[in-house]
């Protein structure tokens, strides 16, 4: 031993069991915390059995008081087992908090506190027989899936899942155990907002809304001065009783009437879990509650998660909380962490599926294995769409039908960077189907362009115990004079080969991939500029061999077929695909049409004529009209290729409407076909020229003199295979315009 080193001290704990035959799960542990609530040793019972258990502590703890606890086995490596991101991952990332006194306590640990005045101490503990029994525990499989809600050109919400996300697992303390250690104060005020609750808003069907609007409930402020008497529970106890059912009203009468703070806490122990549902409205409470990690799993391909658990036997079933995590870009991102309040799933059926459900834009998803071949199709590519427009529901001209904000939108045109979509069979790539060429032509003949734009993948690189997600790139790699991408490989080591065998993988992932792009079209940059390049254009795809030859799909026995989509995506089945028909061919090549317009709209509203005339002193907004004047409305809502809808208002004063109705909602800017008319009378000249004539009273109503303001916004149809475009790379899609004007009579005779 090293000259001047302190010896260890120890403590010797004799150790009574009440039950004198121990299950074998029943295994128990004596934990040392210091002052400070750090585990400082540890020890297994002996078999899971009392007796007398030996610790060797660190020296530095003499005369350190310590908090010596005995309870079940608890384990710091609880999620070694799983390969998690998230134990990969640098700075402090790894979700796994040191065992604390209160994880233990909660497992039915019974503590005893002391100094460690002597070198070698000893003293005894005993172990009750309803805290041993908390001591067993039970396993619980808990799954769920984290998704992304994504919506569809058809306005329709597709739940997408969220591959390779750490799901973090939390158990939340028991109410029962959370209402024995709440002040006497916490105890009166959730008794008062019980009586708020269930006398402004009777529960029935309870609750109609996951959250309540805050603050909640706001309550009389003298009968929230009066919460520690019981006058004002017998004060508001009548008007409970008519807002409640009688099984409510039984159910918590003994907690309104209770006398005294002991007596309340014994009555809302005895209801802890009829208290569960109100707790979502009482977000003061939730500060008392505290959650321990348990472990953590990651999500496949399709958002799906599943992991085993365990808990105590004699404990009611386990209250769970989640958080989700996701590297994206480098950085670790929480995708779900909405609070304890309202999301704690209670009393958590072992077996069921939870739902998660993300908001965070930049969240990396995976595509379920949701195409459906046509039969005796074996080797297939199948050009999916754009974005998430698949070739179904875009129109045979190459235009888009969708829905913005629930209003119809027709015959749209696309625009912007379109990210296309493209499926293969699991046994590509091979050497016939290596590559693919993506090219664009303006109409029907013109000069075919191609697709230069890089596209890539992400791969998890494991290192030194670290994962990141790099990517490779697909293309283009220059081929025989060509720009071709490859088809995703079995292994990232295919497209590059200074990447690792094993330390480099895909994510676990289906056919279609975790990137979902296949190519790009930045329809602002096509040749001729904005200004020209609009109107019809043509998407083609062609498949070529590992030395760079064409591929024909068409010929006898082919080598692989092209398929298409023949029904729109749907979350709950695979997409119906079909062979290809001659229209949708090319040579050996695969096309489809698409209507290019990135032109801006045009918005103005024109000063109003009076009597057919426009006044000369009407730049300060007063017009003078006698009383038998007409007066003429009208704005100029147009674009170029007419591909954008109209909206106008006209207020008077502080009123939401002028009299004559003079609004349109949403008007198409192109001129009605003969026999077709605009909404509320007025008249569309020259793709855009709106106007209406109304009498100077029918805006007037009730007025003398009037100020009136007008709003136009005209928008752009433009869709990027997700959205309308009102804005990209700098440039508005949309405009608008205001003007202001006044009508005065006219006193000058």
């Amino acid at each position: 031993m090293e000259k001047g080193k302190r010896k260890n001290v120890k403590l010797e704990v004799s150790v009574d069991l009440a039950p004198s035959d121990p299950k074998p799960d029943q295994k128990g542990v004596i934990y040392a915390f210091d002052s400070k609530n750090r585990l400082v040793g540890r020890k297994s019972l002996p078999s899971g059995k009392g007796g007398k258990v030996e610790l060797s502590l660190s020296a530095e703890l003499r005369q350190e008081k310590l908090r010596i606890i005995i309870g079940p086995e608890l384990s710091e490596a609880v999620i070694h087992d799983q390969k998690c991101l998230a134990v990969k991952l640098p700075m402090g990332k790894r979700p796994e908090p040191p065992i604390t006194p209160g994880m233990v306590l909660k497992k039915g640990g019974t503590e005893k506190r002391l100094r460690m005045s002597d070198r070698v101490m000893k003293t005894d503990m005993q172990v009750s027989a309803d805290r041993f029994r908390l001591w067993g525990q039970c396993s619980c499989t808990v799954r769920g899936r984290l998704v992304k809600q994504v919506e569809l050109p058809d306005g329709s919400i597709r739940e997408m899942g969220v591959y390779q996300a750490c799901i973090y697992i939390y158990e939340v303390d028991r109410v029962y155990y959370v209402i024995e250690q709440l002040p006497e104060l916490e105890l009166l005020r959730i008794r008062d907002e019980l009586i708020e609750i269930f006398r402004q808003w009777p529960p029935d069907p309870f609750p109609p809304e996951p959250v309540p609007p805050d603050p909640w409930p706001p309550g009389p402020e003298p009968f929230r001065s009066e919460i520690p008497g019981i006058r004002a529970v017998k004060w508001a106890l009548p008007q409970v009783h008519t807002a409640l059912k009688e099984k409510k009203l039984a159910e918590f009468e003994p907690v309104f009437t209770s006398q005294s703070a002991v007596a309340l806490r014994r009555e809302l122990l005895a209801r802890a879990d009829k208290l569960i549902p109100y707790l979502c409205f009482m977000p003061h409470v939730y500060g008392f509650f505290d959650k321990d990690f348990i472990t953590c799993t990651c999500t496949d391909s399709s958002g799906y998660f599943e992991r085993e658990i365990t808990y105590s036997c004699l404990d009611d079933k386990p209250d769970l909380y989640f958080t989700a995590h996701q590297c994206i870009g480098g950085n670790w991102v929480t995708l779900y962490d909405p609070g304890l309040r309202c999301h704690v799933h209670w009393n958590y059926a072992c077996g069921s599926e939870v739902l998660l459900v993300t908001d965070e834009p930049g969240a990396i998803l995976g595509v379920e294995e949701n195409i459906d071949p046509p039969a005796d199709v074996y080797t297939w590519v199948e050009p999916h769409g754009i974005g998430n427009a698949n070739l179904h529901v875009i129109n045979d001209d190459g235009t888009m039908d969708y829905t913005h904000n629930e209003q119809p939108i027709e015959g749209a045109p696309f625009g912007a960077r379109l990210k296309f979509r493209m499926g293969k069979s699991n046994n590509i790539p091979n050497n016939e189907a290596y590559y693919y060429r993506l090219q664009y032509r303006q109409g029907t003949g013109g000069q075919w362009h191609e697709s230069l734009e890089p596209v890539t993948r992400h791969y998890i690189h494991e290192e030194d115990g670290k994962i990141t997600f790099p990517t490779v790139a697909l293309g283009p790699k220059p081929v025989n004079g060509m720009h071709l991408y490859r088809f995703k490989p079995r292994k990232p080591k295919d497209l590059d080969s200074s990447l690792d065998e094993d330390m480099d993988q895909w994510p676990d992932e289906t056919w279609f991939g975790s990137d979902l792009d296949a190519g790009y079209f930045n329809t602002v940059k096509f040749p001729g500029g904005i200004e020209n390049a609009h109107g019809l254009y043509q998407i083609k795809i062609e498949v070529y061999d590992i030395n760079g030859n064409i591929v024909n799909p068409y010929e006898a026995n082919p080598k692989f077929e092209f398929i298409k989509p023949i029904t729109k995506d749907s979350p709950n089945q695979a997409t119906e695909t079909d062979v290809t028909d001659v229209a949708d061919r090319d040579d050996e090549g695969f096309i489809f049409n698409l209507v290019i317009d990135n032109r801006s709209c045009t918005a103005a509203i024109d000063l109003p004529l009076v009597d057919g005339e426009l006044q000369s002193e009407s730049e300060c907004g007063f017009l003078t009209y006698e009383t038998s004047d007409d007066v003429k409305i009208s704005f100029t809502a147009s674009h170029p290729g007419n591909h954008a809808i109209a909206s106008f208002t006209l207020k008077r004063g502080s009123s939401n409407a002028a009299g004559g109705n003079m609004n349109l909602s949403w008007e198409e800017v192109a001129s009605p076909s003969p026999g077709d008319s605009v909404s509320n009378g007025y008249t569309n000249d020259n793709d855009g020229d709106f106007h209406k004539t109304v009498g100077v009273a029918t805006l007037l109503g009730p007025c003398t003199n009037a100020a009136f303001a007008e709003r136009l916004h005209v928008y752009a149809k433009a869709f990027n295979g997700f959205h309308r475009i009102a804005w990209y790379d700098g440039r508005y899609y949309d405009a608008s315009d205001l003007r202001a004007f006044a009508l005065a009579l006219d006193d000058s005779e």
